[in-house]
């Protein structure tokens, strides 16, 4: 059986190769407390220093500065030249910094897993989830290394690829970047997978009292014939009965304060993440947004027509048009990267507002026993106050809805670039 320790692996290898992992985690031994890494740190450093300096050296000494006539296309290269740089730095120092705070959730979460199996017979399925990660990093790595492979995504506007290390000053700073937000996604992903545990405990407790109820008036249905021979029983009858609801009571009522600790728990350790990866959000969203309208301007303005070409009229159109494929392929990529990471956290809120659904389901039906409907009531004031969510920075809260509304912006963006490109091209 794959413990949660052991689910970790490949998500844990993969982070610390890009340097965002610098944690010491016992695979063997779940006694042992996750710690800080010495070696993990230095590593985190060394990459960042190392790469940053071979990144701009390569950018300032060894790139054909050749300017463009245009200016958006100006602004738009520099941009992708350093962007990711800059996101790389951010993801490699928010790691080093929040060390602590990624080692508490993970500690809450591992402790909470211990008191579901403990207390509440539930466990998670570790297995799945280490294989999710396992095709979710190569799902991402193929698909990267294709399209930056066909059409670099540093030089996609204007200017063609005409740099030797384009690969490597491309594909480095855009792997650790994507799997510092793998990396958040699927922590995300194992606290909704705890809440959904707890909506599925209420799920079943309600359908076996609705069937314990049916079992019942069959029952007495029954005994309704035969309460003659019952009349004598009926005392111990009741006594038993009277018995059997305060053992029900006191269980249902110290399973319904399990699920409370465990939702705290989870509760702190989503803060925990929410406030760690709170920047690295913030600027990757913004570099998405940015990489999403510049793509979408540069396709636009080759199926338009719209660009300066110089000499050889029919080659560089055709040229230019033949980038389109690519640069298609790239906005997907980013496309489907924000719709995954909104999704995933609009789950996470969603099974918070799930389990409080269903505790007041499993109220209605455990309305007759006074201790357990204490227990639901301290659980829901619990819930009123401690919202699972997500909110970079406190700016804005991640869910489904944020993708159409960065939809709206990036389609407003475009129209405006394309104007304002007209209206050059008509003044020269």
């Amino acid at each position: 059986m794959v413990s949660f320790r052991s689910s970790l692996r490949v998500l844990f290898y993969f982070s610390r190769v890009c340097g965002l992992a610098p944690l010491a985690i016992n695979f063997k031994n779940s006694l042992e407390e996750i710690s800080q890494s010495r070696f993990g740190v230095i590593y985190s450093i060394l990459m960042g220093i190392t790469y940053g300096a071979f990144h701009v050296t390569s950018s300032l000494f060894n790139l054909d500065e050749k300017a463009d006539s245009n200016i958006i296309t100006n602004i738009i290269n520099y941009y992708n030249r350093y962007s990711r740089l800059l996101l790389f730095w951010i993801c490699i120092v928010n790691a080093i910094v929040n060390q602590k705070k990624i080692i508490r959730a993970l500690q809450l979460i591992e402790n909470v897993d211990r008191l579901f199996a403990n207390d509440l017979g539930y466990r998670v399925s570790h297995i799945k989830f280490s294989r999710l990660v396992l095709l979710e990093i190569f799902v991402y790595l193929a698909s990267t290394f294709a399209l930056e492979w066909n059409n670099c995504l540093m030089y996609i506007t204007g200017i063609g690829v005409y740099n030797n290390y384009c690969m490597s000053m491309c594909l480095i700073p855009l792997i650790v970047a994507n799997a510092d937000q793998i990396l958040f996604i699927n922590l995300i992903y194992l606290i909704k997978e705890r809440l959904a545990l707890g909506s599925k405990f209420f799920q079943e407790r309600i359908r076996l009292t609705k069937q314990r109820k049916k079992d019942q008036d069959k029952l007495n249905g029954q005994l309704l014939k035969t309460i003659n021979i019952l009349y004598y029983f009926e005392h111990e009858m009741e006594t038993t009965a009277a018995k059997v609801k305060m053992v029900q009571g006191k269980y249902s009522r110290g399973n319904i304060q399990t699920l409370s600790l465990g939702y705290s728990r989870l509760h702190e350790a989503t803060q925990l993440i929410n406030t760690a990866y709170g920047i690295p959000n913030v600027c990757s969203i913004f570099i998405r947004f940015v990489t999403l309208t510049t793509l979408a301007y540069s396709s636009c303005m080759r199926l338009l027509k719209l660009d300066n070409f110089d000499d050889d009229l029919d080659h560089n159109e055709h040229r230019a048009m033949s980038k389109v494929p690519g640069i298609v392929g790239w906005i997907l990529l980013n496309i489907a990267e924000i719709v995954i990471f909104c999704y995933v956290c609009h789950r996470l809120r969603e099974e918070g507002r799930y389990i409080g659904q269903h505790l007041q389901y499993y109220r209605v039906e455990n309305s007759h026993q006074g201790d357990v409907e204490a227990a639901i009531d301290a659980f829901t004031r619990q819930l009123m106050h401690q919202h699972v969510e997500i909110a970079p920075c406190g700016f804005f809260t991640v869910d489904l809805t944020f993708v159409l509304a960065l939809v709206a912006t990036v389609t407003t963006y475009i129209m405006i670039l394309i104007q304002f490109d007209i209206s050059q091209k008509a003044q020269n």
